[in-house]
């Protein structure tokens, strides 16, 4: 495992996203020990950074996931804050907080994941935050650029130590934002490297994909086909997507880490081995963010 810079945090260059690791596939029952057992490769390939959410109801698991684990005193949290600060008060921003360390025994998160679909938004959220960050219980804070917008004010503001965004070739709307940071001395954490499962290489096209998998809708729909232009621009199909989307990814010097969900020791191993793949250089990112704009940008949310 390598390791990256997230303001005065050293991170592995991946973090293990327990977004659903907890739920069944397909509507069947989770399985707790297949589960753990995920998260326990995870630490053991060297993974340092956990990012959880109330939104997913994982927090608890992985407290309880944890508990047996040596290292888990010195091992990071990151966790999503609420999206709406209206109503919050300094006071109840600390209950929250409290409750969240609380579930996952731990003293300090080390990155608040500040978020809303607008900076204002996303700076009343970091003032509630800020007695926090200075006593100590918030090590550093990463403004959610969903946008251009949000990360070149986030970045004009300097307060945050970086930036946190969607990063693969279906979601770039902040597709500005590693200039950005590269000029300010900042670094960016990227979420959904595999684009929902589109650039995995089990998936081949949207009409091969099986009745109930995740990408058969008209989202998956999209992603696929967007994916055939990335690869008639790319001139010739990657041997992996999967590795392709991590060189995309940890190709950017201003990267700190990657991200995703595992939810199985084997899909920990496969990524972590990606993170060897080869750079996708400068100039095809840029591309790549141009081709999102012209086919992608207005048809799918941020």
């Amino acid at each position: 495992m390598k390791y990256r810079q997230f303001g005065p945090l050293k991170v592995s260059e991946i973090f293990f996203g327990a977004m659903r690791y907890h739920r069944g596939v397909a509507g069947a029952a989770a399985d707790m020990k297949v589960a753990q057992a995920a998260l326990n490769e995870a630490l053991d390939l060297g993974v340092n950074v956990i990012h959880s959410s109330f939104e997913y109801g994982s927090q608890e698991l992985t407290g309880r996931f944890l508990h047996d684990r040596p290292e888990r005193r010195a091992l990071l949290h990151m966790v999503k804050s609420p999206t709406d600060p209206t109503g919050l008060t300094v006071e109840s921003f600390g209950r929250w907080l409290d409750e969240q360390l609380e579930l996952l025994h731990t003293e300090r998160i080390a990155i608040l994941q500040v978020r809303a679909k607008t900076w204002e938004l996303e700076r009343q959220m970091y003032e509630l935050a800020l007695p926090y960050v200075q006593s100590g219980k918030i090590t550093t804070t990463a403004a959610f650029a969903y946008d251009d917008d949000i990360a070149r004010a986030a970045v004009a503001d300097g307060r945050v130590n970086g930036l946190a965004a969607y990063v693969n070739p279906m979601y770039l709307f902040a597709g500005d934002a590693y200039a950005l940071l590269k000029k300010a001395g900042k670094q960016m954490i990227a979420f959904q490297p595999l684009a929902e499962g589109a650039m995995s290489d089990s998936r081949t096209t949207w009409e091969a994909l099986p009745a109930g998998d995740r990408l058969k809708n008209d989202r998956g729909k999209l992603f696929l086909e967007h994916r055939a232009r990335v690869e008639k621009l790319l001139k010739k199909k990657p041997d992996s997507w999967v590795r392709f989307a991590m060189g995309f990814v940890l190709g950017r010097p201003q990267t700190a880490g990657v991200v995703t969900s595992m939810n199985t020791p084997q899909q920990v191993r496969s990524l972590v081995e990606a993170t060897d793949a080869t750079p996708v250089d400068e100039a095809t990112y840029l591309k790549l963010v141009e081709l999102f704009r012209q086919h992608l940008a207005d048809k799918v949310y941020k």
